[in-house]
């Protein structure tokens, strides 16, 4: 592991990029990490159009002799479903875990009262079964900062998002618009696309994940863009401040068009400004 340590505050974000593929993630500080998880990651069926490669996550060490249990949702090698198992890690340390298979659902718990890290994704993923497959990978919320309530906001390309929400308790209920859609018990996901603005609500905290199309999932041509995913705030964390990069293209590229997707009450956004501009 990294550890960066600064006498100002300041924004940390991890961009792991290659040949064309991408993605990023905003680095939490420690006092907003945790020890209680649920893994909210993405894998689709192979296709022809690149498919899916495995799922992973890595746990990162911040204390000495953490010990963490590892509930994963599927067969995980030597690990059966649903049976807890644990490791322990010091800090600056990492523990990786990556099947083929779709490891949503895994509960991560420390269980000595030391706080850890956790970061979820897949080597490479096809969002929407059209080419192109793209890393993915983020920086997970521990379960005690998780939500009720979401706003999300489509990409500004044609292909279709996709979101995934995972619940935490069992008899969770979702609605999206007003409309139940789900009841989920701990750990089963609900994925759905969607082109427009919705509001999501559940009766207890949700992990929800946008995903990006992949660049052919809009009539079989590229559009800008291929999969990547972000784990979405709940309305509960909204924030008034924030300092952010653009990442130059690592991938062969040049230019680049760069989005942002902003949500604010409409009583808001005459107060709202860019590099000081309105």
């Amino acid at each position: 592991g990294v550890h960066v340590v600064t006498d100002q505050c300041v924004s940390v974000f991890a961009y792991n990029g290659g040949s064309a593929t991408a993605d990023a993630t905003v680095v939490s500080p420690v006092n907003s990490i945790g020890r209680d998880y649920i893994v909210n990651t993405y894998e689709e069926s192979a296709t022809t159009s690149g498919g899916s490669y495995e799922t992973e996550f890595v746990i990162v060490g911040n204390f000495n002799g953490t010990v963490v249990s590892i509930t994963p949702s599927i067969n995980a090698g030597a690990h059966p479903a649903g049976v807890a198992y644990t490791i322990t890690i010091d800090s600056g340390f990492t523990y990786q875990l990556k099947v083929s298979g779709d490891l949503t659902g895994t509960r991560v718990t420390g269980t000595n009262n030391k706080n850890f890290s956790l970061f979820a994704g897949n080597y490479c993923s096809t969002v929407n079964n059209t080419c192109c497959c793209d890393h993915l990978y983020e920086q997970l919320t521990p379960i005690s900062n998780l939500g009720l309530s979401y706003v999300t906001v489509p990409y500004s390309v044609p292909q279709p998002d996709k979101f995934r929400v995972v619940a935490i308790q069992n008899g969770t209920t979702i609605t999206i618009n007003g409309t139940l859609v789900a009841t989920l018990n701990a750990g089963q996901k609900y994925d759905y696309n969607n082109l427009n603005v919705c509001y999501v609500t559940a009766s207890n905290p949700v992990s929800l994940m946008q995903l990006m199309g992949s660049a052919q999932s809009a009539s079989g041509s590229n559009a800008d863009g291929d999969p990547f995913m972000i784990l979405q705030s709940p309305l509960s964390q909204r924030i008034n401040t924030i300092t952010f990069p653009t990442i130059p293209l690592l991938s062969g590229g040049t230019g680049g068009n760069w989005r942002l997707n902003l949500v604010a009450k409409a009583s808001d956004l005459s107060n709202i400004f860019l590099d000081g501009a309105a």
